[in-house]
């Protein structure tokens, strides 16, 4: 009779640890999220995708088809995180449900193309960037400061702490795995099938051809208008550039953080850009091309794509 008494109780307990396990089982598949979701039903909410951790190689090597100084020394970085991604640029549509909500007016100028030469037009802003666009498209004439701003209107309106991504995770989420010079390959002649780029679609806008093919657009496109990468983004090659966190500090990568972290020094007086626009031809769209301008700065090709770290 002990023995069964004995017996019953370790059945019990068994029991209880395989409902706790299977519980426990449960609650992880529940909290990971779907690999695209977004964090309120609104349709100006942005959609997201996760990425998951992992390393890569950042910069370009010295053989790659135009390779610049400050793309080097090509360093490992690992990104030991998960992110959540805005799976394209921020739009015209989902920033004027910013702009709405805050009564914010941004301030109007922006460096936008007069057919002849780029030119600060205190009378372009983002409502007016001197070309047409649609509420799919991608915002632009956004300062860094505007993107910060909209970032955390939109951290508030989710409870969620969302932000510009590092350059590091920028360049970790455009590779999507990808060593070559972009993320479908080395072939610049296949841009037009996978981003708008300079090209002869743009001779009407921009007086030359940059890039030898046509992807349809002069201007911006609406988003998904090319195929994502291999993680689902979209647009992290051309349409436009996108504002990161990190300040410009060096002419290389000698002192550049390996965790995937921002580099921030003060004063900044250059936050990073990235992607390239659709005024821009095959080098600057390569997913290791840097370039840099003043936060107060606006162009009519810069936007800005937003992430958020993940437990």
């Amino acid at each position: 009779r002990p023995v069964c008494e004995v017996c019953r109780v370790l059945r019990h307990a068994a029991r209880a640890a395989l409902a706790c396990v299977l519980a426990c089982i449960g609650c992880d598949a529940a909290a990971e999220p779907p690999a695209r979701w977004r964090d309120c039903t609104e349709p100006s909410c942005p959609w997201l995708v996760t990425l998951h951790p992992g390393r890569f190689l950042m910069g370009s090597p010295v053989s790659e088809v135009g390779r610049l100084p400050n793309e080097g020394p090509r360093h490992p970085v690992h990104i030991a995180y998960r992110l959540a991604v805005t799976e394209t640029p921020i739009t015209r549509g989902q920033f004027r449900a910013y702009v709405r909500a805050t009564g914010r007016r941004p301030a109007g100028g922006c460096n936008a193309w007069n057919g002849r030469a780029w030119q600060v037009d205190k009378a372009r802003d983002w409502e007016h960037p001197g070309f047409a666009q649609t509420d799919d498209d991608p915002v632009v004439c956004v300062s860094w400061h505007e993107a910060q701003a909209y970032a955390c209107w939109l951290s508030l309106k989710t409870g969620h702490d969302y932000r510009p991504l590092s350059e590091a995770e920028w360049e970790f989420a455009a590779r999507a795995g990808s060593a070559a010079r972009y993320a479908f390959g080395d072939d610049e002649r296949a841009l037009c099938a996978h981003a708008n780029v300079a090209d002869r679609a743009a001779r009407s806008a921009l007086a030359k051809v940059q890039t030898d093919c046509d992807d349809g657009f002069a201007y911006t496109a609406p988003v998904r208008s090319f195929p994502p990468n291999a993680w689902g983004l979209y647009d992290m090659h051309g349409n436009v550039w996108q504002w990161v966190r990190d300040c410009y500090a060096d002419q290389s990568y000698e002192s550049a953080p390996t965790d995937g972290s921002a580099v921030q020094i003060r004063p900044c007086l250059e936050r990073v850009l990235r992607g390239g626009g659709w005024n821009n031809g095959s080098d600057m769209q390569r997913l290791a091309y840097r370039d840099h301008d003043r936060p107060s700065g606006r162009h009519a090709n810069t936007g800005l794509r937003l992430a958020r770290t993940l437990p």
